[in-house]
């Protein structure tokens, strides 16, 4: 299972935390309490002072405990604050926070309200803030809601003390912090997608949760996403696999849709883009998806291109120019579940990638590369001249009405592959070899329509009785000359490629079809008792018996056609015989 590797911070690791949640658009940080936007209480880097829901508001004694470290938990002080913060709780349950009814409302202009302050200025002979050490006090609380949300399985466990330290754990106790993580008001777990990526060692995935469907202010969303990371080791150095995972996770939640969402928050991104964090400090800053994606894209692209450099220098080629001529947002893979889809944009040239499910890959208008994965795979080339790779999978080609496509397949671990209603503009490659129908002998042992290479694989063709409707709407089709070939044994080992809606007549042709010319054969084969010419069918001119010794010729005509066809035979004899 894959792991993700932690990033570590180079600092303290609870004055790092502070720092970020201290940033303005964070949490941000008023040494003084004042009323939040519902009116509740609230002190430093959003410490709420009253905790609950409107009708149930209870003082957060978990803060105030602490707090009264600072002030004293017997000080005339606190006493004030107790007393205000119960007024407060009046106000709230009865639905007036943000009236005068909550004292801390009705002095919200007022920073010196209640005398005291909690500094976030190291005081001469102090080596830390009051701030910072109140921080230190409470943090406990969330780096153990943390541990408890990832649970107590082997790889919760094993996650929880090996990002000890990192961006990443800094990231979760921050989401902890704001409520995120930990048990909700509907009783469950929160974030449990985030959970299970982190689980399963899938970083692009728990990315997309924290940026993208988290709930807090959009803002912190990118900025924390950012934090976390999209890649390993900040970026340096992607992998063929970490590239993978990351359209893995574009494709099932759509790029476009992430795209529109960047857009409609286009303010907010920016700012992450831009935060200036407090103390110096040099988190990783949000950045557009362009700009992280591209590279996942390089990587990929470039990686598959060498991987396929020895098994078809087609696709290796293909994918070299796609490095070049396709977009970042046009790159789309199937992940591992037991069904998806990838659809492409229409005119766009596409490269997609099947995954391990019973993908389902659409190519749109322009020219595509397709490579099906190791399921039970559906390849769609639609329009455009693509190139198609089968997966290790019984893959199927449906519908491809158009186009000059080119059909791979890979000789070793073969499976039973089908190409449905080829437009048979296009070229089949077994490996690196083009399949042409050079050098094919009919086999008329075999009691059908049957060619056979020097190797031994076979080509067989049984037409169709009545062709039905192909899958993009053409009408049905009777000519004989339309049926299923099945490429078999010799070069394809136990495997089998049947292509389906196959025209004889133009692979007789000189034209050839998918580039496959299969040559029309006429032999004569010798056998069996000769008939009367009685019992020929039409108009005998000789009732006579054969005479004794005669021998039956049967000519193989290899050759369909909607026309009538003459066979004529030259024949010599040896009469001295």
């Amino acid at each position: 299972m894959a792991t993700i590797k932690w990033t570590y911070l180079s600092g303290d690791f609870a004055t790092e935390l502070f720092q970020f949640l201290s940033t303005k658009g964070i949490e941000g940080y008023v040494d003084h309490v004042y009323p939040d936007t519902k009116g509740i209480p609230t002190l430093g880097a959003g410490y709420a002072l009253i905790t609950g829901n409107p009708g149930s508001y209870t003082p957060n004694t978990y803060i105030l405990d602490e707090l009264s470290q600072f002030i004293g938990s017997m000080s005339p002080q606190m006493n004030e604050l107790k007393n205000y913060l119960n007024d407060a709780i009046t106000a709230l349950d009865a639905g007036k926070g943000l009236t005068n009814d909550n004292p801390f409302y009705e002095h919200r202009n007022d920073a010196n309200f209640l005398g005291w302050t909690l500094s976030n200025t190291v005081a001469a002979g102090q080596t830390i803030s009051d701030a910072q050490r109140f921080f230190n006090g409470i943090l406990p609380r969330y780096i153990t809601t943390v541990q408890t949300w990832l649970g107590s399985s082997p790889a919760g466990v094993a996650a929880f003390n090996a990002m000890q330290g990192s961006q990443e754990m800094l990231v979760l106790t921050s989401l902890a912090y704001n409520g995120y993580l930990g048990i909700q008001k509907d009783g469950k777990q929160g974030s449990p997608n985030l959970k299970a990526a982190i689980l399963s060692g899938n970083r692009a995935e728990a990315w997309y949760e924290i940026r993208y469907n988290t709930g807090g202010s959009r803002l912190r969303d990118y900025a924390e996403a950012a934090l976390f990371g999209l890649y390993d080791n900040g970026g340096n150095g992607i992998t063929k696999d970490e590239a993978l995972q990351v359209y893995q996770m574009c494709t099932k939640h759509g790029l476009a849709t992430l795209l529109s969402y960047d857009e409609g928050h286009r303010t907010a991104l920016s700012d992450a883009m831009t935060i200036p964090y407090p103390g110096g400090t040099t988190f990783p800053k949000a950045q557009a998806l362009a700009t992280l994606l591209y590279p996942a894209e390089q990587v990929l692209l470039g990686n598959l291109a060498n991987d396929y450099a020895g098994e078809s220098s087609l696709v290796a080629n293909a994918l070299e120019g796609a490095m070049n001529t396709v977009a970042f947002t046009d790159v789309y893979a199937a992940g591992d579940a037991s069904t998806q889809s990838a659809v492409a944009a229409d005119n766009n040239p596409s490269v997609l990638l099947g995954g391990s499910g019973a993908d389902y890959l659409v190519g749109g208008s322009g020219n595509d590369i397709i490579i099906g994965g190791s399921g039970k795979d559906t390849l769609y080339g639609s329009g455009g001249d693509d190139t198609i790779m089968s997966g290790t999978g019984n893959d199927t080609v449906l519908g491809v009405s158009s186009g000059n496509d080119v059909f791979v397949y890979q000789a070793t671990g073969l499976n039973t592959e089908t190409i449905v209603n080829p437009s048979g503009n296009g070229q089949l490659w077994i490996d690196n070899q083009q399949v042409t129908g050079a050098g094919l002998t009919v086999d008329t042992t075999a009691g059908g329509l049957v060619w056979t290479a020097a190797d031994g694989t076979k080509y067989t063709f049984s037409a169709d009785a009545t062709n039905p409707a192909t899958s993009n709407g053409s009408a049905a089709n009777s000519d004989a000359g339309i049926g299923t070939l099945t490429i078999s044994n010799g070069e394809v080992g136990n495997g089998a490629i049947v292509i389906d809606g196959f025209d004889l007549s133009k692979a007789e042709s000189s034209s050839g079809f998918m580039g496959i010319t299969l040559k029309p054969s006429v032999l004569l084969a010798k056998g069996g008792t000769p008939k009367k010419p009685s019992e020929v069918p039409g108009d005998p001119n000789s009732s006579n018996d054969p005479a004794p010794g005669a021998v039956l010729l049967t000519a193989y005509v290899a050759q369909i056609s909607d026309q009538p066809q003459t066979v004529t035979l030259s024949m010599t004899m040896n009469l001295a015989a």
